[in-house]
């Protein structure tokens, strides 16, 4: 893998509000032996999760973290979700 030991930030496409979410994927310095997916709470964002990222990165755990609709820099679109199917939907972009 040639992105070990960096850290990757972008914004996505939401499949199901299109909508573009912040997403942060952090890479660990050696080859990966798992794969973690944080998502925050409802009043937190991805930064939430820098220390947890870190620790995991040192377990050699590659680390997917994101911003929900309307939290951290993701774009905001108000309204409720009308499953928790909806945060399913988002994960199938990775």
């Amino acid at each position: 893998m040639s992105k070990l030991n960096t850290h990757e930030l972008e914004m996505i496409e939401s499949f199901t509000a299109s909508l573009r979410l912040n997403l942060m994927r952090d890479y660990p310095s050696k080859e990966p032996v798992a794969i973690a997916i944080c998502h925050h709470g409802i009043t937190g964002t991805l930064k939430y999760y820098d220390k947890l990222a870190k620790e995991l990165n040192d377990a050699n755990i590659l680390v997917y973290r994101y911003d929900a609709r309307g939290h951290g820099i993701s774009e905001r679109k108000r309204g409720y979700l009308k499953s928790i199917f909806e945060l399913v939907e988002i994960l199938k972009l990775w």
